[in-house]
């Protein structure tokens, strides 16, 4: 008997009629800390250390307060134990007496289990509890239990999603038949009925339902069987995924519309990974080279020819970059050349690159417009060469007729003098006059070929309008008011003050002139500046002799005449044209050869 006691994996202590110690089993020495020659022959009280885990009173006689004695019938009861080396332990406890016929109780025998495992169960179990509710109750989907048509629990999502408390939702006279329409319904009595019937059922299914405030909202529903029968239990989770409908709707009308405006164009798109690999085409106009299936899924470079995957590869420096690169090549196709302009554009996803777009749009009729338009303009400028030529040559045929006249009329007035010096002396002095009037045509025209042999040196052209402000108010009509804007620290040009002065002096006298033959009343401004020019700029200058971009000194002549229409702004610096009686009409055009030669 006492080895089955042994082998107990409860603490049992028995004692006799004083309460002293007589017997301890192992379990109890692990239990209690105290060895069973150490606890025999002791007061139980001091073995059995134990408290109210309540009130924290210590227990004053174990076989009493456990129901072990004659008076009263033996019970568990849920105590503390202090072991020996201080720390405690939860026990349950239970006392019964030992008695033998003859003499009635002969003592007791108290059963100690150790709590700490099965409280640590407990205490898990409540923590897997208090988890699984907190995830149930913070989850996004609805989640509900289901009995028949009842409802028994739903949590806050499930609320949140179809508008009603949880005290509407699960009172026993709620109805679920106001989350859904006709249809919703012969779908719902439909899988009641099956489950009701032990028929399987999907799982999954999709519905349409309408909260508290009339508002659709889509669902989807998983669902697990708990318990079957005439009133099946149903454990239930919701998803609204009326966002998501919604986006896979936008997006299908979307992708619809792309289809709609691809096969609308007329260009030709491509669609590249990150390494160069083709991924989509759409060329509804455009006949492609090969068919899709030598070219989709392969890099560019192993199908296109070596010029055009050179341009793409130098491209890709700059598309990388987040930029958009335009180009243009050819290609022989149907016995002949055509034209083709591209423009590659960068793709992204989140933020990061994921290749590129090719835009292929045919040009061929542009170029072929081109050249044409190219012919035509060559035969305007030869024709305009060959009119300026001929106004040069009438021009200059004229004057130096007029020049000679004068010179031969009075040369022989020279010679028929005779040995009248003082009148043979004034015919050769109009003589001399129109050979220096004859001299300084030439000079102009060689102004205006940009020929001149010009003596250069540093200037500051503020300066030199200053240096010559008298000179120009004497060569503009009376009751023209002449006014300076001229900027200081202005940069050096260099070159020839004669000529440069020669400029300003017939853009002055021109403006004068406009001005007298309009209203006779007006002002001129004569204003000196820099700006810095790009090659844009100088690419659109009526004088593009392949100039630097950088910074250039301004000289800018502006009046309030009655200013020219667009043809005559077309022919002002041609030499020899003038819209007016006076004049040779050689001043802007020897401003053009000045400001040429200047390389300006």
């Amino acid at each position: 008997m006492e080895a089955c006691l042994e082998v107990s994996g409860d603490a049992l202590i028995s004692c006799d009629q004083d309460r002293l110690v007589t017997f301890m089993n192992r379990a109890a020495e692990q239990l209690t800390g105290l060895r069973s020659a150490q606890a025999v022959g002791r007061p139980v009280t001091e073995v059995l250390k134990l408290f109210d885990p309540r009130s924290g009173e210590p227990v004053a006689d174990p076989v009493e307060a456990l129901g072990g004695t004659a008076r009263r019938k033996p019970r568990e009861s849920r105590l503390r134990l202090q072991r020996m080396d201080g720390s405690a332990r939860y026990v349950s406890a239970t006392s019964s007496a030992v008695r033998d016929s003859a003499s009635g109780a002969k003592g007791w025998v108290v059963a100690v289990r150790d709590e700490a495992h099965r409280l640590a169960a407990e205490e898990a179990l409540r923590n897997s509890e208090q988890l699984y509710r907190t995830i149930v109750e913070n989850s996004f989907d609805g989640i509900y239990i289901l009995q028949g048509r009842h409802y028994l629990y739903v949590n806050p999502a499930f609320c949140s999603i179809t508008g009603y408390s949880f005290a509407e939702v699960t009172r026993r006279t709620f109805d679920y038949n106001v989350f859904l329409d006709d249809e919703g319904r012969a779908f719902m009595e439909e899988r009641f009925a099956a489950r009701s019937e032990n028929r399987p059922v999907p799982s999954q299914y999709g519905l349409r339902i309408r909260n508290k405030s009339g508002r659709p909202v889509d669902i989807e529903v998983s669902t697990i069987s708990l318990e079957a029968g005439p009133e099946p239990r149903v454990l239930g989770i919701m998803r609204d995924v009326s966002a998501r409908l919604s986006v896979e709707r936008e997006l299908r009308e979307s992708e619809s519309m792309m289809r709609s405006v691809l096969s609308s164009m007329t260009d030709t798109i491509f669609r590249f990974d990150a390494e160069g690999r083709f991924l989509f085409y759409n060329s509804p106009r455009i006949e492609l080279i090969m068919p899709p299936s030598a070219f989709m899924g392969r890099r560019y470079d192993e199908v296109l020819p070596q010029p055009i995957a050179g341009m793409i590869r130098s491209a890709l420096n700059d598309v990388q970059r987040g930029r958009t690169v335009e180009f243009e090549y050819s290609l022989e196709m149907h016995g002949g050349i055509m034209w083709f302009s591209a423009r590659l554009s960068p793709v992204t996803l989140s933020g990061a690159w994921s290749g590129f777009i090719a835009l292929i749009r045919d040009i061929t009729e542009r170029k072929a417009q081109e050249v044409s338009r190219e012919r035509l303009e060559e035969q305007i400028r030869r024709s305009q060469k060959l009119e300026s030529l001929g106004l040069l040559a009438g021009g200059m045929a004229h004057d130096f007729n007029d020049l000679l006249m004068g010179i031969l009329g009075n040369a022989e007035l020279a010679a028929d003098a005779g040995e009248d010096r003082s009148l043979c002396s004034t015919y050769l002095g109009q003589i001399e006059a129109s050979a220096r009037r004859a001299a300084d045509l030439c000079r102009q025209l060689m102004a205006y070929s940009g020929r001149s042999r010009a003596a250069s040196e540093p200037l500051d052209l503020s300066d030199l309008v200053r240096s010559m402000a008298e000179l120009l108010r004497v060569n503009i009509p009376e009751g023209v008011i002449l006014r300076f804007d001229l900027a200081t620290g202005l940069p050096q040009v260099l070159g020839d003050p004669v000529d440069l002065q020669q400029a300003v002096l017939n853009l002055v006298s021109n403006a004068g002139g406009e001005i007298g033959a309009g209203a006779g009343t007006g002002s001129i401004v004569v204003r000196t500046g820099s700006m810095y020019c790009d090659r844009e700029y100088l690419r659109g200058c009526y004088v593009d002799d392949s100039l630097t971009p950088g910074i250039y000194a301004t000289l800018e002549v502006s009046d309030t005449g009655p200013g020219m229409d667009e043809r005559t702004s077309s022919r002002i610096f041609d030499p020899f044209f003038n819209t007016r009686l006076q004049g040779r009409g050689i001043g802007l055009a020897v401003v053009l050869g000045i400001v040429r030669a200047h390389h300006g």
